[in-house]
C-alpha cells in the first residue's frame, strides 16, 4: 500500500524535499528553469516512478507465468505539456527474452494494468486545502 508523500519547499529556489516516512529524496527544476538541477524534476519523477511501475508489474506477472524476461527497460517520452497541449505519454519497453506474439500481446496488455498507468489514464478526484500558519 503506497504511503503518504510530504513535500517541502524551503528557502532553495524550486528545490523541495519529499519525504514518506522511510525515505527522503530531491526533487528540483533545471538550472534552465531558475532551480539548481539536484534532482529529478517533478515530471520526470511522475514518469520514473510510471517506468518502474510498469517494469516491477510486468516481472510479477512473468514470475507468475514461469517467464524469464531478462531485463525490463522502459523508455517513456511526454509530450504536449506546454500550455494548451494536449498531454501524451509514449512508452517503449524491452526486454531481453524470446516470446511469442500471445506472450507479448499479454505482457503489454499487463503493462498498462500497472497501478501508475492507471492512475495516469484516469480522472482522479483530487481535493485539497490551504493551511496559513503564522499570519495575521
Amino acid at each position: 500500500m503506497p504511503r503518504d508523500v510530504q513535500v517541502v519547499l524551503g528557502d532553495r529556489d524550486f528545490q523541495c524535499k519529499a519525504d514518506n516516512g522511510h525515505l527522503q529524496w530531491l526533487l528540483d527544476e533545471p538550472e534552465t528553469k531558475g532551480g539548481q538541477d539536484t534532482g529529478p524534476s517533478p515530471s520526470e519523477s511522475v514518469m520514473g516512478g510510471l517506468g518502474a511501475c510498469i517494469a516491477i508489474t510486468m516481472q510479477i506477472y512473468a514470475r507468475h507465468k514461469g517467464w524469464d524476461l531478462g531485463e525490463i527497460k522502459v523508455d517513456l517520452h511526454l509530450e504536449g505539456m506546454e500550455p494548451g497541449g494536449h498531454p501524451r505519454i509514449h512508452r517503449k519497453i524491452t526486454i531481453q527474452a524470446d516470446v511469442d506474439d500471445d506472450q507479448r500481446s499479454r505482457l503489454l496488455k499487463i503493462a498498462g494494468k500497472c497501478p501508475v498507468s492507471r492512475l495516469i489514464s484516469s480522472e482522479v478526484p483530487m481535493t485539497g486545502e490551504l493551511v496559513v500558519e503564522g499570519g495575521e
